[in-house]
């Protein structure tokens, strides 16, 4: 069986810039109908920025053993922030109807808790992660 490399070329490969997903059914338009938000796939190396900057390095005074925390609620707060594109959480007028000053203030006054946590497992699988992977579990069993 031939190789064929060009597939992967960058020109070749397909590129996932925004998905879009409703996060409330409460939150609706003029035509009655919810309001998808729009999440965009951040590039790798912004993640593993936000990664890096909530991992800390803690030492252990007695045993001077180091271990890594990661604060995930955190990073899933950035990661939240930075997806979602719409609505732009970033709007003073919206902040002000919710009497919020910041991103993941806003989503969270706007959003039940189940819904946040849909939200921010939809803006997960935006990145690439968990998605498909099940599928792919079965492949490789199957194969």
């Amino acid at each position: 069986m031939a190789e064929n490399l060009s597939a992967f070329l960058k020109q070749n490969v397909e590129v996932v810039n925004e998905t879009e997903y409703v996060a409330s059914k409460r939150i609706k338009g003029a035509d009655g109908e919810p309001i998808a938000w729009k999440i965009k796939t951040l590039a790798t190396d912004e993640t593993e920025k936000m990664r890096k900057k909530y991992t800390k390095r803690i030492t252990d005074r007695i045993t001077r053993q180091t271990e890594e925390r990661f604060d995930m609620t955190a990073y899933n707060e950035e990661l939240i922030s930075k997806a979602i594109t719409y609505p732009n959480l970033y709007d003073a007028e919206l902040q002000d109807s919710w009497g919020v000053t910041e991103p993941v203030e806003l989503v969270k006054a706007m959003l039940t808790p189940g819904e946040y946590a849909d939200l921010l497992a939809a803006a997960t699988e935006a990145q690439g992660y968990d998605a498909g992977m099940k599928d792919k579990v079965k492949e490789v069993k199957n194969s």
